[in-house]
């Protein structure tokens, strides 16, 4: 073959790398040190736990009084969970607990029941509300009941701190039991021991009875709250509440005697007079019997709770509801007191069962 020196460029050239792909080779070979392999990269930082949910949100959840879930707290309280509630509300009854002045407390059932919630994911609203044995009348009336009581409610809140984050001091106080007067004072003992003991806890005002007119030893909410702003309540709770049964009526009567009219005509504007338009009221019980006085079929019942849904967030300024109860007693059909569940005496479910789930659900998504 003729000499060409284009062609011999590109043979050296080639020769060239050939050499220094050798000499690579030829160092490997030899033990060259492997470059460092990259740093592994940092592992991400563990998320710090999530708090526990606030109630005071728009869901809906049980009213159930403690010796009736007591009867049997693993069925009820699985029952409950499997309508997606998550929320229920009972009792921690100050005679059940200091059975005898400045002795210690007995925390066994409840301590019980709030255990067996917390398993399932339910969070508990206690009631610290009762007049032990060896204090005065049932209406509070000794000045000295209120420091006792406080002793109580910040016993309860240390002792359940992240268990139970959420109290309400009293329940139904206007139904021929106590005054203003004497309730503002055991409010203002309880909410300064529970803070205390749990800068965390949130404090309910009395779930008030919501009826309209001060007669008869009964004191309307209009009066209550209006005399209990006088005495210095404001700044002693989280929120406030009531209890709207407006049967035989719906929720949405258009008077104001109704409990749903008490709520939304007579309680949030006389809190948002007061400045407290940021607050919210729960409804710490809501229901409707099904047998005995003003009560409604079945089916009426269910229509209830699945028109409470809509009810609700009309008013932004209502928070959690609770529906009472889960069963019925059963017993005396002239009693509507009997007949405010879901389930009858027979365990059978009613209407309202399904209707519920459905308004859970509803509220959930809110």
């Amino acid at each position: 073959m003729a000499y060409d020196p284009d062609l011999n460029v590109i043979f050296d050239g080639m020769n060239t790398q050939f050499a220094a792909i050798k000499a690579r080779l030829d160092k490997l070979e030899k033990g060259a040190p492997a470059p460092a392999p990259a740093p592994a990269p940092a592992p991400a930082p563990t998320p710090a736990p999530a708090p526990a949910p606030t109630m005071n949100r728009q869901a809906l959840g049980f009213a159930v009084p403690r010796n009736e879930l007591a009867k049997n707290p693993a069925g009820m309280l699985d029952r409950i969970a499997a309508t997606g509630a998550r929320m229920i509300r009972f009792d921690f009854y100050w005679d059940q607990i200091e059975r005898s002045q400045g002795g210690a407390f007995d925390w066994a059932g409840v301590e019980a029941l709030v255990n067996a919630a917390g398993q399932r994911g339910i969070q508990v609203l206690g009631i610290l509300t009762g007049k032990p044995a060896w204090g005065s009348d049932e209406s509070l009336s000794d000045p000295a009941d209120a420091a006792r009581f406080g002793r109580f409610a910040g016993a309860a809140a240390a002792r359940f701190a992240g268990r139970v984050d959420h109290w309400q001091i009293w329940n139904e106080p206007n139904l021929n039991r106590m005054t203003p007067e004497r309730y503002v004072p055991v409010l203002k003992a309880a909410h300064t021991e529970i803070k205390r003991a749990n800068p965390k806890a949130f404090v309910v005002g009395a779930g008030l009875s919501a009826v309209p007119t001060t007669t008869g030893g009964s004191i309307g909410v209009r009066d209550w709250v209006t005399r209990c702003y006088a005495l210095g309540a404001k700044g002693h709770y989280d929120a406030l509440a009531i209890h709207p049964y407006s049967y035989p009526f719906d929720l949405e009567h258009p008077v104001d005697w109704t409990g749903w009219g008490q709520t939304v005509r007579v309680l949030r504007p006389l809190m948002d007079a007061n400045g407290e338009s940021a607050r919210k009221i729960w409804i710490t019980e809501v229901g409707h019997p099904t047998r005995g006085t003003a009560s409604l079929t079945e089916a009426g019942q269910a229509k209830l709770l699945a028109d409470l849904p809509a009810a609700i967030r009309k008013h932004p300024g209502i928070g959690p509801c609770f529906w009472y109860s889960l069963d019925d007693r059963g017993g005396d059909t002239a009693n509507p007191e009997n007949w405010f569940g879901l389930h009858r005496p027979d365990g059978i479910a009613k209407p309202a069962l399904a209707a519920l789930r459905t308004a859970v659900a509803a509220l959930a998504q809110s």
